[in-house]
């Protein structure tokens, strides 16, 4: 028996509209529920719930996970946290900016690396804000990782301060590194912090290289050089500790 070409197509057309009706009537289902449930069972079933949400990333997911970043254990507002950033975009970031203000140091940590995929002044001067304020150093370690996402010429300003001066080994160590690596240049063997001697060279010689000296100027922070810091060598290849000597300081007017 022969079927039209015109049949056909009649049928294809159907068929079609009947399979987008059904989508957005489940769309329609899933939106009115607020996506997947984040909400029952233990701490350790909404935890799991939120790893398995953000893997999957089923419809909804994203309403799911700012649900979560609410709740009561930091557990599961850290998971949450964590697995929104690999799906969120300009619309979540007051998800972002609450959990940066969270009573817990992990939630906020993970935070501040998110933030800084942001990548633009308001995020850049919030992760200063927090590598130079925040009591955890866990969290200061974050913020630093973030800046290194953001170009805002204060990131770099930042790191190299507080290379120079923070207390803590560990913050002065990642900051380091950090500027190097915005810097594009390379850890150099035996510069830590505790060897005074190499880590006052390296952090003098961060603020010689003329992008860095660039992004004082571009920043409006003085530049305040200690050339005496760059280590000298003896006859005998030996590192010396520099001479003292007064400060530098170029203002950023005086920067080309």
């Amino acid at each position: 028996m022969a079927v039209s070409l015109g049949s056909g197509n009649n049928r294809f057309f159907i068929g079609l509209a009947i399979i987008l009706a059904g989508a957005g009537i489940l769309a329609v289902v899933l939106w009115s529920i607020g996506g997947p449930d984040v909400t029952g069972g233990s701490e350790q079933d909404r935890a799991a719930a939120v790893i398995r949400i953000a893997a999957q990333r089923p419809l909804g997911a994203k309403d799911s996970l700012a649900t979560a970043a609410q709740d009561a254990s930091p557990i599961v507002r850290r998971a949450a946290i964590v697995g929104l950033t690999q799906i969120m975009d300009s619309e979540d970031r007051p998800v972002i900016a609450k959990a940066i203000g969270d009573k817990d140091a992990t939630v906020r940590a993970v935070a501040a690396e998110s933030l800084g995929q942001f990548n633009d002044a308001p995020a850049t001067g919030e992760l200063i804000r927090l590598l130079e304020t925040d009591p955890d150093e866990s969290v200061r370690m974050a913020a630093l990782r973030g800046l290194v996402d953001c170009e805002d010429p204060r990131a770099i300003v930042a790191m190299v301060e507080t290379a120079g001066k923070d207390a803590s080994y560990e913050i002065k160590l990642q900051a380091g590194k950090s500027a190097l690596r915005k810097a594009g240049g390379r850890p150099l063997p035996g510069r830590t912090p505790d060897n005074d001697v190499l880590w006052r060279d390296l952090v003098q010689r961060l603020k010689n290289d003329s992008r860095i000296r660039q992004a004082y100027a571009a920043a409006g922070v003085a530049l305040i050089d200690h050339p005496e810091d760059i280590a000298k060598r003896d006859l005998h290849g030996e590192r010396r500790a520099p001479a003292g000597g007064s400060a530098t300081m170029i203002t950023p007017g005086k920067l080309k």
